[in-house]
Formats: structure tokens, sequence, C-alpha cells
């Protein structure tokens, strides 16, 4: 056996974030370590080891770098290709330090160091001595500062100080006080108070705990005491960013990063749908890259100017809310672990490189904002307790943490076959808060049986089998364990047996219990002489257990269970196809009983074991967004629109029984008519599913629509038009009025996707003539309602969904008449964007007590083709010249030949751009819309108000001539540019935006 080496997976946060000059290396400080990564790919380039844990990095030169510990050494680098080399280490202070900053403008460095009872601002002098600058309280924290060249800015409680670096510095010490006081947070309000603030130049920027932000530019001439500009996009207090360019990076719990404009105007860039909640921003020194690190420590660059994400970083997730108590391997995925990632996910980290190989999402709720309360984003959310994987299955149990809950969740999720990190939801059960493991048998051989276990606290455990069909999961009522003691540690199932510990017996000592799992009958009794914290099958016949006193290991022949060997001493064990490990306090060793596989490379969907990712960044398991280069299934992946009409979901009665029906179905919105509910209602399910029933027609039991949507998508936008039709013996102002509203509801919908779907009583039939908006393949006559609905297609242009695709007639028709002989196709789905839909059929196995079937329509969303529609160019202006002036330069110039046709072509195309030059008249945004009367007019009135004779008489008559003037020339002026632009066939939507004079800006508060 070869010699093993210790090595160990650091998962510790990532601090301070420093850029080189170039952008090509980024530097992080993750405990006592400095790792520095390349920009473009995002691979880790080296690692500077300290003693002490470090508090701030930054680049002095492209190939020199400083550390700062917070023991208070300061340490200079010389980065090599070859490895980077220490240049010089000195102990500048014998007190902690806080913060480091490097000041690019004085070329010196900025210490905070912490003196117990306040803090200090040192400048950092060649001869390594210290400079203090300012005296700050004690009781902030280092995001509370900001240092400038110039002044110094930190926030403490409600309010914002700025101190000069200089006694006879230009800029005067100043403070502002936040009075901002919000009802509805009650006693709350004294816990909004300023916790970030970040500075450059003469800009400041400070967040409040609501997610307020406060700029004030001009410090150095204003200070701050006036009411600062403010921007009011987040909901809890974001990580910020000011760029010299006049713009504000802000991201924080909504997993978003915007790009905000200091001046207000326009909406912001955003770069959504990122992992994770944002925990901190570090941009370079020319403002053209930026860090992001995320809550559950990955860090991203991105490029300021496209808002795109350019490298991520090879980490480990880690994230302080999130559970430590998954701690397995993973079958499919040899050489890697499984931990727990962010909130609600698991992710493998692989063995031989000590990164994070893929991060999987296993909760059906939205856990990136958690609570979304100005207190933060440490409040009630999903998270995975315990897992267990096989080849074909992962279970999980899921809980709420910060939530007295009164149950967990038992799901089972498949697996992709190729795609390992890949799963979708199979079946998902409420069991008891009481329940501490999940467990089954991890290599399923031809002759056994997949099954999984349950185990509550108290020791019951519950059997989990295949139903008959071999999709979904049952509970086994027959096989179960009730016996009442208290559970310790459970293994895996192997070979039909599964070993759990308990107590049993003086002196709190616990026994091994070996359980037959064909019908759950105890097979031996193994005495431990101790605690047990851990008991495992090591998959060759071997039963090894640890307690607090010693290490046994038992192995298995001929029915029975003999004692192997023993180790007197208290260790941790671990049991894995890597070997078997034993590890006391810091030292971990390698147990020479268990032959040691090698580790093979994990191959997932996410990457190889190099750490590569996917250049995407995704929030949950799979994405209904298509872009070129996915690489999804052929129809798994999309958005599923339903649409049906169940005659009646009144009752809760009725309603449960379309939720199961519901349960049986891929969907994600059902669209319902004919709920028939006596008032409108919206309530969410414990599962997470959004139930909307809308109210009835008065006095008439008909009527009312409604929807029922996925947990998987209730967090998303989407514009979807549910519709009842009357029928054909309603009256026909009746049906004018509803087609009419219909038509003006559609328009009225600003959104890319249109999705109209519904009941609509109104048959198709194929398409006529030149109607290219419905299909070729449609089912049966159409009727009068058909030709109202073949004109809304063409007056909203839609198109007709259920005619697009070719299918048989038994997968159209939608109404089935009472005696049964009559199918009819009268539900449909209509949409905008007819390349959108991938299959529009109806779900023959959806039955629910309806004369309907429910249709399905699967949709592929594409960023890329709605960016290139919704994309328009900017006009071109046509130059416009005065004809005198341009006479006269004409006639100044000497425009004699040269002998050269070249040097004649060259002089010829100067002078011509001299005198365009001088003749060219100077174009404005602003429309002349005043004519001269008017402006006559106002001289005349501006005139007697600075006429002391001038009766008040007079001016009142001035001003009423004024405003009447005015009123008249924009109203001219507004109807001379529609007739232009109608008389010559122009937009009217762009000429009614060349008219407005003004923007609206963002966001302004008091």
């Amino acid at each position: 056996m070869g010699e093993w080496t210790t090595g160990s997976v650091r998962s510790l946060p990532i601090g301070s974030v420093a850029f080189d000059p170039t952008n090509t290396v980024i530097a992080t400080c993750i405990g006592s370590d400095c790792v520095l990564y390349s920009v473009s790919d995002g691979k880790s380039a080296a690692v500077l080891e300290h003693s002490d844990d470090l508090t701030s990095v930054f680049f002095l030169e492209k190939d020199k770098l400083v550390t700062v510990t917070t023991s208070g050494e300061v340490a200079e680098w010389a980065l090599s290709d070859e490895s980077p080399q220490q240049i010089s280490s000195h102990k500048i202070t014998a007190f902690p330090v806080r913060k480091a900053t490097y000041l690019h403008e004085d070329r010196c460095c900025v210490l905070v160091i912490d003196h117990g009872t306040h803090l200090t601002v040192d400048k950092l002098m060649h001869e390594k001595s210290l400079a203090t600058i300012a005296k700050l309280p004690a009781d902030i924290r280092p995001e509370q500062i900001a240092i400038t060249s110039r002044y110094i800015a930190y926030c403490s409680g409600k309010e914002v100080f700025v101190v000069p670096c200089e006694d006879d510095s230009d800029i005067s010490p100043s403070s502002y006080v936040c009075k901002t006081h919000i009802d509805g947070l009650g006693a709350r309000n004294a816990s909004n108070v300023f916790v970030k603030i970040t500075a450059l130049g003469d800009t400041i920027a400070a967040t409040l705990a609501i997610g307020r932000v406060y700029i004030w530019s001009h410090v150095s001439r204003k200070g701050i005491q006036d009411s600062a500009f403010t921007i009011h996009w987040h909901k809890v207090a974001p990580s910020i960013a000011l760029t010299q360019f006049g713009g504000l990076f802000s991201a924080g719990a909504e997993a978003v990063l915007c790009k905000f404009t200091l001046s207000g105007a326009g909406r912001p860039n955003m770069l959504p749908r990122l992992p994770a909640a944002i925990r901190d921003l570090s941009i370079s020194a020319d403002g053209s890259h930026l860090a992001v690190i995320l809550e559950d420590n990955s860090l991203h660059v991105v490029v300021t100017s496209s808002m795109n994400v350019l490298s991520t970083l090879q980490t480990v997730v880690t994230c302080e809310r999130s559970l430590k108590s998954v701690f397995t391997t993973d079958p499919c995925s040899p050489g890697t672990l499984v931990m727990n990632g962010k909130p609600g996910s698991l992710q493998w980290i692989s063995c031989t490189d000590s990164k994070t190989v893929c991060q999987t999402s296993f909760s059906l709720e939205n856990v990136a904002d958690g609570d979304m309360s100005f207190a933060g984003i440490t409040q009630t959310f999903p998270d995975v307790e315990q897992a267990f994987f096989t080849e074909s299955i992962v279970v999980t149990l899921e809980t709420v943490i910060n939530f007295d809950e009164e149950h967990k969740r038992l799901r089972f999720w498949a697996r992709t076959k190729g795609m390992n990190s890949t799963v979708q939801i199979v079946e998902s059960f409420i069991v008891s808060k009481d329940t501490v493991a999940v467990t089954g048998n991890k290599y399923t051989s031809s002759g056994s049986e997949e099954m999984f276990l349950s185990v509550m606290k108290t020791g019951k455990v519950n059997v989990w089998v295949p139903c008959e069909e071999g999709t979904r999961f049952k509970l086994d009522p027959v096989r179960q364990i009730d016996r009442q003691y208290e559970y310790r540690a459970g293994s895996a199932i192997h070979r039909g047996m599964w070993a759990s510990a308990h107590p049993e017996g003086p002196e709190d000592t616990d026994v091994v219990v070996v359980w037959n799992t064909s019908n759950m009958t105890e097979v031996d009794v193994l005495r431990t002489g101790g605690r047990v914290s851990y008991v495992e099958f090591d998959g060759k016949n071997h039963l090894v257990c640890s307690t607090d006193k010693a290490v046994r290991c038992w192995k298995h022949t001929a029915m029975q269970f003999e004692l192997l060997w023993v180790v007197e001493q208290p260790l941790g064990i671990h049991v894995s196809p890597l070997g078997g490990f034993a590890w006391h306090g810091h030292d971990a060793h390698f147990l020479p009983q268990f032959p040691a596989h090698r580790a093979l490379p994990s191959q997932t969907s996410y990457g190889t074991a190099t750490g590569e990712r996917r250049s995407n960044l995704e929030l949950r398991r799979t994405s209904l967004i298509s872009d070129q280069g996915d690489n999804g299934t052929r129809h798994g992946d999309c958005f599923m629109l339903c649409t049906y009409n169940a005659r009646t979901v009144s009752t809760n009665a009725d309603l449960h029984a379309l939720l199961e029906a519901a349960g049986r179905i891929k969907f994600h919105v059902i669209a319902l008519q004919e709920t028939k509910s006596k008032k409108s209602e919206v309530r969410q399910l414990n599962d997470g599913t959004l139930i909307i029933r809308g109210e009835k027609f008065p006095s008439r039991n008909v009527g009312g629509v409604g929807f029922v949507v996925h947990p998987s998508v209730v967090h998303l936008s989407i514009s979807i038009i549910n519709c009842y039709s009357p029928t054909l013996t309603a009256d026909e102002s009746e049906l004018e009025t509803f087609y009419e509203r219909l038509e003006d509801v559609i328009h009225n919908e600003k959104s890319f996707y249109k999705f109209v779907a519904g009941d609509f009583n109104a048959q198709f039939g194929k398409a006529e003539h030149d109607e290219y908006r419905i299909g070729r393949f449609g089912l049966g006559d159409r009727n009068e309602n058909g030709n109202r609905l073949a004109g809304l297609l063409s007056a909203a242009r839609l198109f007709h969904g259920n005619s697009v695709l070719m299918k048989k007639d038994h997968r159209r028709w939608t109404w089935e008449s009472p005696n049964g002989t009559t199918h009819t196709e009268i539900d449909h789905i209509l949409t905008n964007q007819r390349w959108c839909l991938l299959d529009v059929s109806v779900v023959p196995s959806f039955c629910c007590g309806s004369d309907h079937r429910l249709l399905r329509a699967k949709i592929r969303f594409s960023c890329t083709i709605e960016k290139n529609v919704c994309h328009r160019g900017g006009g071109k202006r046509v130059a416009v010249y005065d004809g005198v002036v341009l006479e006269k330069a004409l006639s100044e110039l000497d425009w004699h030949i040269m002998e050269d046709p070249t040097e004649d072509y060259d002089l010829l195309l100067q002078k011509l751009q001299a005198c365009a030059e001088r003749a060219s008249t100077p174009q404005t945004t602003n429309l002349e819309r005043i004519s001269i009367a008017t402006k006559e007019l106002l001289e005349r009135r501006r005139a007697l108000r600075l006429d002391p004779n001038a009766s008040h008489v007079e001016q009142l008559v001035a001003n009423a001539c004024c405003r009447r003037a005015l009123q008249e020339d924009l109203q001219k002026h507004r109807r001379k540019k529609i007739l232009e632009a109608a008389e010559g066939r122009r937009s009217l939507k762009k000429c009614r935006r060349d008219l407005r004079d003004h923007n609206i800006p963002l966001c302004i508060t008091e």
C-alpha cells in the first residue's frame, strides 16, 4: 500500500478582493490564504499562505502584491510566472487590524486599527510607521467605513459622518441624520439604520436596512447636511459600489445585479438570475470589472460595460445560514463528496482538487431571497436536512429553518442518465417533524429490491417502495418498525440488511440491531459498549461502528456477525467507496483493513473534474429559457400551459379532486374555466401551489375563471389571458361585447409573449384561403363563434396553436357530448409568437369528472430571439446646412486643379468638409414648439414685469395672453407633427415619443 498524504477542503468565506492593474489576475482573502485566480477562466493560479487570517489584499503594480493580516503584519509579494515570492514582512501594530485600503492617488496604505475602546484610521508611512488620521467609534463594522484620499466617511445608527483627512482641508466635517419613519414597521423602525457605505472621489453612497440607497454628490463643496438623492429598488440593504463614470452598482437578497446612473435617468441595467443572494461587491480600479461575491461563497467576475459574467472562480460553496447535516457519497459520481451548499441545495465536491464540481437545488420553494424582510435574508427558508443517493433516485428530507412547522417534506427525485446532478421531482410526502434520517439501497443489483427507509427520532421506521407502474413511490403499510426507542445512527441497506443503533442496557450503552429488510425482522443484536455515533456497511460484508469509546468491525459470514477487530480509541469514522477513514481531533488516518479505490474524475452536467463550470448562472434545476447551445431535453424542460373547463371547482372537494388529477401530469399553469365559485379567492397551499378562483356570473350558476400555478413557477412573470366565451345561444350583443373586451385586453398587454387560453365554444376547422394565422390541421367545420375568433386572431395578431401541428383526431377533440357520440374542438390556446409552440395536444389521462379534456401546450422561450426582435437602433440624423453660409464658404476657397489626381482628391475632400462644418446648423433634440409671435408676447410680459409704471391689471392680462398662446402653439405643433407622420406613413408611436420633452426619473424620494 502506498503512502497517504493528508489534505483538507477549506470552505472559509471569501473576504477582501482585489484586481491587478491589467484586470488579468484577481486576489482573494480566504481565511489565512491569499488565493490568486485568472480572471479569464476563473482557475486558481497560486496560493499565498500566512500564519494569521487576512483582512485585506491589494496590488501595488502588476507583479507586486501586498497582504495585511488581522494581527497587523503587512507582507509584500513579487508575482512571477514560476511561483510568488515574499519580498518583505513587517509587524506594523500590536492591535487588531479591522480593514486596510490602498489609495491609488496617494500611493499609500490606510489601516483601520481596533484599540478596544475606539478605532483609529492610520496612514502607513514609507518608514513603516503609522500616522493617525481620525478616531472612530468602536462599534462600527468594516463595511460601515469608506476611506478616500481627502476624507473618511462612516455610518453609525441613523447617521452618516464625513471627516476630513487633513486639518487644513477644504472639506468641512459634516453629518446627515436619517429621519425616515415607516408606519408599517412600528417599533422596528429603530432597527432601520445605515448598514453599508462606500465613497469614490466626491461621491458617497450609503444603504439603509430597508434597502434604500442614499447618494451625496459634490461632498467637498456641499457636504452631506442636505437631503440626499435616493434610490429604493431593493427590499433589504444591498452591497454597493461606485464608478468614476457616474454609475452605481447594487446587489443584494434579490440575486440581481443592478447598474444605476447617479442622475437617476432611465431604468437600471440588470444581470438577473444569479445563483444566490449577493453578499459583497468589489470593483476594479478602472471600473471595467466587478467581482460579485454571492451568499454561497461563489465569486463571479462581471464586465461592467455589457453586464455579462466573464468567469466564475473555482471555490467551495459555503453559506452561514445553510445546514451542515449532509455528508455522503454519490454512487454515480465516484471521487466526490456530497454536502450542503446554499439553502435548499446540495453540492458535489471533488476529492482530487478540493473544488465544488456542481450544485443542484432540491427545494421547490424560492430560497434565493429568503424572508425578504428588512432584517435581512437570515429568516425563514427551507433547506435539505438529509439526503440519500442511488444510481436512479435521490431522496431528500427537507425542513423549514426558523419556523415551528408540524411536519417535514420527504421528496423523491428521478435522476437523468448521463447527467448526474440533473433531477426531476417524482413524489413529495408530508412526514412527521420527528423524522431525522433517510436511507436505502445505494447499489441496486438485479436481484435486490428498491426500497427506502425514513427513520424517526423515536425509532419508528417507515418503508417506501415503488408503485406498480414503477415511476412513483408509496408507503408500505405492512413492513415498518414501530418500536419505541431512541434512534442514534443507521446504515445504508446492504444485501437485504439494515443496521440501526439504539440505547439498551445500563451506563448509557448502545446496541446495533441488524434487520432483514424483506420483512423488517431482527437478524442479530451486537453489543457496542458505548454510545454509537456512526454505523455503516463497507460493501464487502464488513459492518463498522464508532462509539465514544472504540471502533468495532464485524464480519458477516453464514448468517451471523463475528467481531473482527477493535480499536480502543474514540475516533470519528466514515466509510465510502474511497475507503475507510478515521480521525481524532485534527489528525486523519486511513484504515488499512479497507482497500482504497482510486478516485475517478467526476463527469457531471456542470463540467469535469477540472472544476469547469457552465457559463450560464441558474437559479433553478431547469431553465424555461432556451438559447443556442442549450442541450436540454426535447420537451422536458419547456413551459407547459394547460387549459381546462372543469365545470365546477366551487367546493374544496372539487378543488382537491382537481389537484389530485393534476399531480399525475406535468404542468406549470392550468387555466380553469367555469369555476362557479361564489367569490373570488387566491390561496397558496402548503406545498407552494398557487390557486386562483374567480367569481361566477351574478345570479347565474355559470362562468368564473381561475388558475392553478405550479410551485416551481410561482416566482416568474408571464402574461396569460384566461377566458370563457358565451355559447352560440347567447345574445348577439353579449358575444360582441365579449370579443371587444377581449381584444382590448390583448392590445393593452405589452408583454413580448402573450398567451390566450380558454373555452371559446368555437369550432375552427382548417384554415381557409390565406388565413396564415390558422394552421392546416383543424378538426370539424367552422361555426359562427369560430368566425368571430378568426377575426380576433387578425385584429390581435395572434396565432391558433391547436391547428399548427398535425395530430390524430382522438388527440385533438376537447369536448364530448352527453351521449358520447359528438366530439368537437372548442378549447383553444392562442399566442402572438408562433415559433415558441413545440406541441399542443390534449392529455387523455387527465380525468376530473368534466365533459371537457385538458389541453396542454409545450412552450419554449428564447432570450436571443426576444432581444433581436425588441432591439431598436437609433435613428440617423440628416445634416442641415445654411445655403448662404455654404455659398460664401465655397466662393472663398481656391479650387484650382493640381497635377497629381490623388492630391487633387485629398484637397477637394478637405475643402468640402471645411465648408460643410462652417455651413452646418446646430441641431437640437428639443423641437421648436413656440411660435415667434408667442416669444414676442413673452418678451413683452418680461418688460412689463420690469416696468415699475405697469399696473397689476396689465400684468394679469399679459399672463393670460401668454398662457393661451403657449397652449395653442403646443397643440398646433403636436397636430402638425402627427399629421406629417400620418401623411408620410411613419410610426405614430415614434412620433409621440419624439414629441416628449421630458424624462421620468427612476426614483426620487424625500
